[in-house]
């Protein structure tokens, strides 16, 4: 026989192999032996231990607990073979979060740029698997770009630009993310222009930038330069109340050396420093509307120089007005212009010596004496100035040359220092044509 573990023969267990024998009596009294050849075969056990993550397939069967488990079969010598699995179930684990960015995100190590759902999987602290999810949303930023320009300043969400450039301003647009906004600014300069001037009330009006001004002041007008900006062009304008230059020429019979050139008297006889110094004259300006006044209008004394030329200034209100000019010398005839002559700027410019049509003419005698060659000078002798040349300027010519007076004297009609028998010759001339003033009245 054979069996596995034990055997139980007539009453007895056996649990090894081998020969046994029983005794007993048969049915006619005798002993019965019976032997029994023994085969004991073993049962077999296995055990082990495992660990498994969520489940564990054993077997042929599949366990998701922690437990002990046992599998019966049969072993190689028939008997039952019983396994033993002494099982730990771990669990893996899972997490899931909701994010959303601007452009991109980083999770775990990785950079995403679009909206999905994304997975990363680790092992948790008992070794199983963790697995994350990421329920994403990508939002994105936006950007805009200008081009403007500007005269001096240009305004901009804000703030105020002064130079030309580039320029960013970021806020948030509608899904909350950067909006990035480039200004390419271009700053053009405005303009200004400042002119001073001076002028003289007979120069006015003064023409500025299409418009006559005539007062003192400070204008200003509007343009737009060549970058299309403003241009302030600004007139500091000052009218003053300017005196007239009175430029005039004759020359005094008595003292005319020729060639255009009189005696430099003043300078020969040192009552002057300066060279070219004829003598003293007397200028007198008389409106034709006020001739029957005892005085004129202007008076004004100066040196006369050898070359005929003297200037003098009147006062800013004789600008515009018309006035004869009268010319006076301690040993000439008075001589006046032969019209009034209009003072419309502030250099007067008057020449007696080119012609008898530049002195007044009463029609008695011509107005002045030709000295040839085209020059004309006024008549001297009125050693008295009463007007005319006679008989009373020669006594005192006479008893200046008796007493040989020399100097500074009226009687010297030719302005050479002294009295003489010429200067009584110029006086006998002029008073035979009973050479008088004329005067327009």
């Amino acid at each position: 026989a054979s069996a596995c573990n034990s055997y139980v023969w007539n009453g007895n267990t056996y649990t090894s192999t081998g020969t046994y024998s029983y005794t007993t009596t048969n049915s006619v009294g005798c002993d019965s032996v019976a032997t029994l050849n023994l085969t004991i075969k073993r049962s077999s056990t296995s055990s082990q231990i495992a660990s498994a993550c969520n489940s564990y397939t054993w077997n042929g069967s599949s366990y998701t607990s922690s437990g002990t488990y046992s599998y019966t079969t049969t072993n190689a010598v028939g008997c039952d073979s019983i396994a033993t699995l002494n099982l730990t179930i771990k669990s893996s684990t899972a997490s899931s979060q909701t994010a959303s960015a601007c452009n991109s995100y980083v999770w775990n190590g990785n950079t995403y740029t679009s909206t999905g759902t994304y997975s990363y999987t680790t092992t948790n602290s008992v070794g199983c698997d963790s697995v994350a999810t990421l329920n994403l949303t990508i939002k994105r930023s936006s950007t805009s770009s200008q081009t403007a320009s500007a005269c001096n300043s240009y305004t901009w969400n804000g703030s105020s630009y002064t130079s030309s450039g580039t320029y960013s301003y970021t806020t948030t647009n509608a899904v909350g993310c950067d909006s990035i906004a480039t200004l390419n600014l271009t700053i053009k300069s405005s303009s200004a222009s400042n002119t001073n001037v001076t002028e003289c009330n007979y120069q006015t009006p003064y023409l500025w930038n299409g418009t006559n001004y005539n007062t003192t002041g400070i204008y200003t007008k509007y343009f737009t330069n060549a970058v299309g900006c403003d241009s302030a062009a600004l007139l500091n304008l000052t009218i003053n109340a300017c005196n007239i230059t009175l430029n005039l020429k004759f020359f005094l019979e008595g003292f005319y050396i020729g060639l255009g050139k009189m005696q430099s008297t003043l300078s020969d006889l040192e009552i002057v420093a300066s060279l070219n110094e004829t003598d003293s004259i007397e200028v007198l300006l008389w409106s034709s509307l006020n001739l029957n006044n005892l005085s004129p209008d202007f008076q004004m004394k100066g040196i006369l120089h050898s070359d005929g030329t003297i200037s003098l200034s009147f006062p800013a209100v004789s600008y515009g007005n018309s006035y004869y000019i009268v010319v006076k010398h301690r040993n000439s005839i008075e001589t006046w212009s032969a019209l009034p002559i209009v003072f419309s700027s502030g250099f007067i410019n008057y020449d007696f010596t080119t012609g008898y049509n530049k002195a007044y003419n009463d029609g008695i005698n011509n107005p002045m004496r030709n000295m040839g060659g085209g020059v004309y000078a006024i008549y001297s002798g009125d050693i008295n100035q009463d007007g005319g040349v006679d008989i009373s300027d020669m006594q005192l010519t006479e008893n200046d040359v008796s007493n040989f007076a020399f100097g500074y004297n009226a009687s010297d009609c030719q302005g050479d220092g002294g009295t003489d028998i010429s200067d009584m010759q110029i006086i006998e001339n002029n008073g035979g044509f009973f050479i008088f003033y004329a005067r327009p009245y």
